[in-house]
């Protein structure tokens, strides 16, 4: 987890909390990768292809681009995510995002808003490994703060050059006056500003319940909030100057392949060297099966971006994006990255599923691919996890895919997004 972060990221753990009290086309060239057993998510019973798509032209880059020398993200980012990354600051290392529209829109609960009851939330997100869900902690939220996750169309927080940032978006009808009168009682200062009112925390020490809320620009458009509880400077910057979009082209690459996920967290920088930080700590006996699992995928070039992504059609799919500094690089990983994929082990410390191979416990592959000059893993849930129609329990998870692909992203635990020497 970033060093930093102010607002605590309520995930899987709130999730599993909440269970237990309520009770591209392409077809050029295919490489065969035979799974026997496993089950395709988009082909019952076929067996996954790794295949190379078309190549976009997109400028490599290493290190990101300086501040103001790409357009806004959202012009190439589908989805809400390109919304999301207008607000998060030139270079963000960090990104994590939560689509709530889409998710209420997934489990039929349009109608749901912070005054519907808990219970009801809870059941709707059951089945979601929401990336930022600080706002539905408790059904105490909305009274605390005047809304909860259920008034948002999204949500992002980003860490990086300038410190953490939230935004969220308030989905329509939503009164952000409300929202003000709630930081009246609070005790927080006025500043107007040219897009925007700036409210402050005076140090009441109430803001420690949320601390992400010590700096609150509310912009003039009625529906955004941006945040954060360590520095002024972006909500003031905000307020002042206007949104300064996201510019790193690698970072923007792998938002967009991930086709306007409803749940992403994305990272730039050295991701790949902390999973093989993780493989050396294992022991000697464990350390042992992943060395030749890796030495049987060949050599493996470092990328300087990663991003997963998941949505909801039958099943949930997953996307996982690695991004290279070109094509090269990642047409020459393609083949060793999908093999650990299907035929890697679990590295993370989470119980049982301690050196389980990710396709029988973690996730089914679907298909692998260059797109751009990223690695595009396509995924979906086990046979043996897909969603029950009727779950015994109707605040049971029922299907584990979104807590997976979190826990495999936060926990290095990505075998297949190692880059050993």
């Amino acid at each position: 987890m970033v060093a930093g972060r102010t607002g605590c990221l309520w995930t899987i753990g709130w999730l599993a909390m909440v269970a237990c009290v309520i009770a591209a086309c392409s077809s050029p060239s295919t490489i065969p990768t035979p799974n026997p057993g496993a089950t395709s998510p988009e082909a019952p019973g076929t067996s996954p292809a790794v295949t190379r798509a078309p190549t976009a032209s997109l400028a490599p880059s290493v290190a990101p681009s300086p501040p103001g020398s790409s357009t806004d993200p959202s012009a190439d980012v589908p989805g809400t995510l390109g919304e999301a990354l207008a607000y998060l600051g030139p270079v963000p290392q960090r990104i994590m995002f939560t689509d709530w529209a889409a998710l209420r829109a997934a489990a039929g609960a349009e109608g749901l808003t912070s005054g519907s009851p808990f219970e009801a939330k809870a059941q709707a997100v059951r089945n979601d490994a929401t990336a930022v869900s600080f706002r539905l902690r408790s059904p105490g939220d909305a009274a605390t703060w005047g809304f909860d996750a259920f008034d948002l169309e999204w949500e992002a927080w980003a860490y990086g050059l300038g410190g953490n940032v939230d935004v969220v978006r308030f989905r329509d009808g939503v009164d952000t006056d409300v929202v003000s009168a709630k930081l009246d009682e609070h005790g927080f200062t006025t500043e107007q500003l040219p897009r925007g009112v700036l409210r402050t925390d005076t140090g009441r020490g109430t803001a420690l319940l949320q601390p992400v809320f010590a700096f609150t620009a509310i912009l003039d458009d009625g529906r955004t909030l941006v945040m954060s509880g360590e520095s002024v400077d972006i909500p003031r910057s905000v307020l002042t100057d206007g949104p300064t979009p996201a510019v790193d082209p690698s970072l923007r690459s792998v938002a967009r392949l991930l086709d306007a996920p409803a749940v992403a967290d994305l990272y730039v920088g050295d991701y790949c060297h902390q999973v093989d930080q993780g493989i050396e700590r294992l022991s000697a006996d464990a350390r042992a099966p992943v060395a030749e699992l890796l030495q049987a995928a060949g050599p493996l070039g470092a990328f300087n971006a990663v991003a997963y992504g998941y949505d909801w059609g039958d099943d949930p799919i997953g996307r996982i994006v690695i991004g290279y500094p070109d094509e090269a690089g990642a047409q020459a990983d393609l083949a060793g990255r999908a093999q650990l994929a299907r035929e890697g082990t679990s590295l993370g410390d989470l119980g049982d599923r301690v050196g389980i191979r990710y396709a029988d416990g973690w996730f089914t592959l679907a298909d692998a691919r260059v797109v751009e000059r990223s690695i595009v893993l396509r995924v979906g849930p086990v046979a043996s996890e897909l969603r029950s129609p009727d779950p015994p329990n109707p605040m049971a998870t029922t299907n584990f895919l979104p807590s997976m692909l979190f826990r495999m992203f936060e926990q290095r635990n990505m075998l297949f997004a190692a880059c050993p020497e």
